[in-house]
């Protein structure tokens, strides 16, 4: 419905008859519709690091492709990822926004970070809690881009990449060194 109508439009009542329930049954489960959007943003978002978890090696490349997973949700469901992106920043989500956007995945950055400081990917120093938390952002920066309009839907994966790339480059050593720095300065 989300993708359908738009985040205006889209109600309670709507999603129940959607879902062939009544609206009450939704209400003991949820208190509004930013609450059930932001319950579904949770479960996407465990489905895409599974996903991740799953198709790559630990490290870098499992950052990476993390990253890139939701960016291309974003690209191929756009209305669906600006009513998501709606309901999170709107009014009294803010607790619920922080433990989605930061608190939940930081323990899996880190994790990833120092696989790739053990696999000599990044250097010895990287300050892993620190450049989790610049990845988390950079990529929520380049979301709130796209919804004001700086970045283009068809940029998304291009500009999320290159971004992650700036924030592990610094760090990187060996051959990631110079794949990050590909990667930004990657054109389509």
């Amino acid at each position: 419905m989300l993708a359908e109508i738009g985040y205006e439009r889209t109600t309670i009542r709507g999603l129940a008859d959607r879902a062939r329930v009544a609206p009450g049954t939704l209400y003991n489960l949820y208190r509004s519709k930013d609450e059930l959007i932001v319950a579904a943003v949770q479960e996407l978002l465990s489905q895409l690091g599974h996903t991740a978890g799953q198709a790559s090696p630990p490290g870098i490349m499992r950052i990476l492709a993390m990253i890139e997973q939701t960016a291309r949700v974003i690209e191929e469901n756009p209305e669906y990822a600006k009513a998501m992106t709606k309901a999170m920043f709107g009014p009294g989500e803010h607790e619920r926004l922080d433990a989605i956007l930061y608190r939940r995945y930081l323990p899996y950055l880190e994790t990833e970070l120092r696989n790739a400081v053990k696999r000599n990917e990044l250097a010895g120093f990287t300050p892993v809690s620190t450049v989790a938390k610049h990845l988390q952002a950079q990529y929520w920066g380049i979301v709130v881009a796209w919804i004001m309009g700086i970045v283009e839907t068809h940029e998304i994966v291009k500009e999320t990449r290159r971004s992650q790339a700036l924030a592990l480059a610094n760090y990187a050593q060996g051959i990631w060194k110079e794949k990050l720095k590909l990667l930004c300065e990657e054109r389509q």
